[in-house]
Parts: C-alpha cells; sequence; structure tokens
C-alpha cells in the first residue's frame, strides 16, 4: 500500500487553488462566507479543526480558497484509497486515512493530528464521510473527535450550502461557527457537533430568506455580477423597447 504521508508543497497549494478558483467563478454566480474574522483571529493564537457537512463535489474546491482567505496553513482528511488515484492533490495539503481498516484508520488520525502543533494550522475534515444534501440528518462519524483529543486543538462548526436565488447559476454560503471543545460522552459530543453545524445551515437559510439583520456573510471569490445570465444584457426591454 502507497504511503501517501504528508507532502504538501507550496507551489501544490497554489496551483490547486488558482485551478479551484478559475472553476469555482464559472459555475457559481457568487460564493459568500461568515465567520471568517473569528477564524482567522483563533488560529493566530493556535491551530484547529473545521467540521464541515459535506454536500457536493464542489466542497474540495471551497477549501483552497478558505484556507487562502483565513491567512492558514491548511489540510484535509481524505479517503486514502481516493487520494491514492488522485494522489497529485497530496501536493496542496490532502492526507490520507484509511476508512477501510480500524487499525490503519488509528494511525492515519494519529499522523493528522500531529499536523496541528502550531497557531495557524488548520485540518479540514467532513465528518459524515460522504455526500449527503444537507437538509438530511449529518450522521457524524467519531474520528474527527479522536483528532481533537490527540491535536488538542478545537472544533470549529462549518456549513455549506448551495441554493438558487436571483441568478441562473447557483449560490455558495459558507457559514463558519465559533471554536468550540466537546463534553461529554462520545456519543453527545457526536450529537453536538452535528448541532452545531445544524446550526449554521440554518444561519445559511436565514440569509436566504432575508432573516438575518447585520450578518457578516461577504465574497470569498470575485465571481461575476449577480443578476442576469452572461450575453442577456443584450435583450433588455425586448420587445417592448419603442422602436427609434
Amino acid at each position: 500500500m502507497t504511503d501517501l504521508g504528508h507532502g504538501k508543497t507550496r507551489w501544490g497549494s497554489a496551483l490547486f487553488r488558482f485551478d479551484a478558483r478559475r472553476r469555482l467563478e464559472r459555475a457559481f454566480s457568487c460564493c459568500l462566507v461568515s465567520g471568517l474574522a473569528r477564524l482567522r483571529s483563533h488560529l493566530e493564537r493556535g491551530p484547529a479543526i473545521l467540521g464541515l457537512n459535506h454536500v457536493s463535489f464542489w466542497d474540495g474546491f471551497l477549501l483552497p480558497q478558505l484556507e487562502h482567505a483565513a491567512s492558514a496553513d491548511g489540510y484535509c482528511l481524505m479517503d486514502r484509497a481516493n487520494l491514492e488515484r488522485l494522489s497529485f492533490l497530496r501536493f496542496a495539503g490532502a492526507v490520507p486515512v484509511d476508512t477501510r481498516s480500524p487499525q490503519r484508520s488509528r494511525v492515519d488520525l494519529e499522523r493528522a493530528a500531529r499536523l496541528l502543533d502550531r497557531p495557524g494550522r488548520l485540518l479540514f475534515v467532513f465528518p459524515q464521510g460522504r455526500q449527503a444534501p444537507a437538509r438530511l440528518p449529518l450522521r457524524f462519524r467519531s474520528g474527527v473527535l479522536d483528532l481533537a483529543t490527540r491535536s488538542g486543538a478545537p472544533i470549529v462548526p462549518v456549513g455549506l450550502g448551495y441554493d438558487f436565488g436571483q441568478d441562473a447559476k447557483p449560490e455558495v454560503r459558507i457559514a463558519i461557527g465559533a471554536p468550540t471543545r466537546l463534553q461529554g460522552s462520545r456519543r453527545s459530543q457526536l450529537r453536538g457537533l452535528e448541532e452545531a453545524v445544524r446550526a449554521e445551515l440554518d444561519r445559511i437559510d436565514a440569509h436566504l430568506t432575508g432573516a438575518t439583520v447585520g450578518d457578516d456573510f461577504q465574497s470569498l471569490i470575485s465571481a461575476r455580477p449577480r443578476g442576469l445570465p452572461m450575453g442577456t444584457r443584450l435583450l433588455e426591454g425586448w420587445p417592448f423597447r419603442r422602436p427609434v
């Protein structure tokens, strides 16, 4: 079995972030994030684990944008089998976890936890282990708790949502919660993390419906302006425009 280890490089991270940004700008009308200043403030003092719900193929392309915006040194836990197939991602900070072998999984989690040894270090984790619509029960796995215990880093709950607004292309919203140290049994800790991520998803819904006031959602990437799809400006007013 290939030991992919930690192979992150500066050029690998920059190249993947550039390619991901171009893809996001083409696919979405806007990408907004909330709670970024609080995350930056925490990372100045110590490392953190970001626990996110896993919605889409696009989730992985958002991570380098978040890493860069937070001025972090970010890594992402990724299924070992998928990383062996897409091994170039290790240069962008992907680290493996073997979900098929409990023994290998413990070794992988221990290695990933050792990355969280200094301020600015960030580890992205999708505790669901699979993609699921954001409105379904989250059902997190316990590996994220092992990472927090081994590293001593707090878990930051993050909600990801993809929705259609006033544009032909969907919008992305990312809500970042406050760093938390979960207490109680493992079961209660998992339920607590699920509730914290669900609260961030509810905050996204509130922003979509205009129910929030004074929120801090801001642009994460400079996608094209929202509004009519590209190319429709020539048709504005037709056929009601008065002939010249």
